[in-house]
């Protein structure tokens, strides 16, 4: 999620950057002054539109609805289940490179085999007769073996006395972070897909991850060109291109979004449906600040070019990855179908 446009990396649009020492007098230009603070960067600008990011924006979204109406015409879960491991996998692993881009050693593939292997088999949880909870339970050793999983194979590969070396540890952490932000908030996507009576053509499933989905990126949408339009407020340092006039309308496109598919068409209720998009829209913009913060702090504008300018799959993921947890919760709470 870029709402307004994301922010550029540490060095994108600095003053300067590219020509260090710019306050020192040279022979060839004029003293240019002492370089401004970071906090003198934090003040919103609106920047034209990118024909070409709204476009791959327009064919992602096209493209995720065709998978949620391939599961709705052939009465499958496996279409858009798929999708969401394949995104988390994909985000998993551009978090772990992105890590070791700054230096810091983790575990990459064993990560993200095991989130696959544990959102794969949560997904076969109806193929397999198991019941909703078996399957629940069975994807979560699953993912809690790939947070020991690398101390467990420096054991079963000693040949020799331990010496002291906390890399290891530094490197299982790192690879327990990815899990812990990426693949265990991506279950929670999984899981609200997962809800109800899968087999069924409009399942509790479909429908609410499908709502989760509109609601996000709608708002995500109107966050983006209503605060290059007329965003003036800064939101956060984090991300100095976001606005608060963005942020308002980010919730309101996804309340619009939830009181016409949610409530008029899926028929389920009113208030339910304006919750649901308040509570999915404000996490879905604290993950897009997360990651931004994280993005910052390692150095890094996209966590790959997957999609052009919209960056990799982490960057499509951010949002969703945080608006999942309370979506899922606000269902199976106060929807009340879901189990």
């Amino acid at each position: 999620m870029t709402s307004d446009g994301g922010g550029a990396g540490p060095s994108g649009g600095a003053p300067g950057a590219g020509a260090p020492n710019a306050g020192v007098p040279n022979s060839g230009a004029p003293n240019a002054g002492p370089t401004p603070s970071a906090a003198a960067t934090f003040v919103s600008t609106r920047p034209g539109f990118h024909p070409r990011r709204i476009g791959i924006g327009l064919w992602v979204s096209a493209a995720t609805l065709g998978v949620f109406a391939l599961d709705w015409k052939l009465g499958t879960h496996w279409f858009s289940s798929l999708m969401i491991c394949a995104l988390a996998c994909g985000a998993l692993h551009e978090f772990y490179r992105m890590l070791e881009g700054a230096g810091i050693a983790c575990h990459r593939g064993w990560g993200t085999v095991a989130l696959g292997l544990a959102m794969f088999l949560r997904a076969s949880g109806p193929d397999l007769r198991l019941t909703g909870h078996e399957a629940r339970e069975l994807s979560l050793a699953v993912l809690a073996l790939g947070f020991v999983g690398p101390f467990l194979l420096a054991v079963a590969r000693s040949d020799r006395e331990i010496q002291p070396d906390p890399a290891p540890v530094r490197a299982a952490g790192a690879t327990a972070i990815g899990l812990g932000y990426v693949g265990l908030l991506a279950t929670f996507l999984l899981e609200l897909r997962m809800m109800g009576n899968t087999a069924g053509r409009m399942s509790l499933g479909l429908e609410m991850a499908f709502l989760l989905v509109l609601c996000v990126k709608i708002g995500d949408t109107a966050a983006y060109f209503v605060g290059r339009s007329v965003g003036r407020t800064p939101l956060c340092p984090v991300s100095p291109k976001k606005t608060w006039e963005g942020s308002v309308g980010s919730i309101v496109g996804s309340v619009v979004t939830a009181v016409l598919v949610g409530s008029l068409w899926l028929g389920y209720e009113l208030k339910a449906m304006i919750g649901f998009a308040v509570v999915a829209d404000l996490a879905g913009q604290g993950g897009d600040l997360v990651e931004s913060y994280v993005k910052r702090l390692l150095a890094t504008k996209d966590s790959s070019t997957r999609f052009g300018e919209m960056g990799g799959f982490l960057d499509v993921a951010d949002a969703l990855l945080l608006a999942a947890p309370p979506a899922y919760l606000w269902v199976a709470i106060l929807v009340g179908r879901g189990g």
